[in-house]
């Protein structure tokens, strides 16, 4: 059997971005965590969380994005024929809820944003790495099962024409980001971080040209590319957590 459990239940079909309530994009991430086995997070431009399977959920966050009103206009065009959420902009495009603290929750934005909680939800931080340029895609955030302060920040550019490397470390909960792409090669932007289970600092990043392997926390990188074929490595579960993505709006989506 299946239930839909959506969170927000709005068809948006036909309506810009702007107008709608929850700007959910066609692959919203789901993640859980084993610090809280009962919470579920998803995201439109708000973080949403369930404790019950989906039978109600809590938004437990303002709106993290940039919201410029030039990116929630129709795509297109007034007439375009089938505008849906694969076109929606300023949502929610990572999150990480620690591994370690129930109330430590990473975020990242579609449009070049970065915020934390430290309380469950009840207050944010805006912790964007002051180099990183508005508009960047946040991919992916990796919480560190190893020490709560700390996680890894992916992202790219290459829709704007930018196929250089975006990656970032923090250890003291994104007060202070290093930039973490030696040994990357040029044009292998990367679509994910994973810090190793067992291993403090052992790195592993996919990217648009295959997998790179880091023993030095981010410090330098080289290919752990061996046989496999040339091709986008961009991310799944890591040991210590689970994600996944749907398309809400979407009928039949489970």
């Amino acid at each position: 059997q299946r239930k839909r459990i959506d969170v927000w239940p709005e068809i948006p079909f036909g309506h810009p971005p702007g107008e709608i309530k929850e700007r959910f994009a066609w692959s919203n991430p789901i993640e859980t965590t084993p610090a809280f086995p009962r919470a579920v997070y998803t995201s439109s431009q708000h973080l949403f969380r369930t404790t019950n399977g989906g039978q109600s959920w809590e938004q437990i966050s303002p709106d993290l994005t940039r919201a410029d009103s030039s990116t929630l206009q129709m795509p297109f065009g007034p007439v375009f024929f089938h505008p849906n959420s694969s076109y929606t902009y300023a949502t929610i495009s990572a999150i990480a809820p620690s591994p370690l603290d129930r109330r430590l929750i990473w975020v990242g934005s579609d449009d070049g944003l970065v915020h934390v909680t430290r309380n469950g939800g009840r207050t944010w931080t805006n912790i964007t790495p002051p180099d990183m340029e508005p508009f960047t895609y946040v991919a992916k955030i990796d919480a560190s099962p190893h020490e709560p302060g700390a996680a890894y920040v992916a992202a790219h550019r290459y829709k704007l024409g930018d196929r250089s490397v975006h990656v970032w470390r923090t250890d003291d909960y994104g007060e202070t980001w290093t930039r973490i792409t030696e040994g990357i090669a040029d044009g292998h932007f990367a679509y994910v971080v994973r810090e190793d289970p067992e291993r403090r600092g052992l790195l592993y990043a996919g990217t648009e040209h295959g997998v790179y392997v880091s023993f030095d926390d981010g410090a330098s990188w080289q290919s752990l590319q061996q046989n496999l074929p040339d091709s986008p490595t961009r991310s799944s579960a890591s040991p210590s957590r689970s994600s996944s993505s749907g398309s809400p709006g979407m009928p039949g989506t489970p």
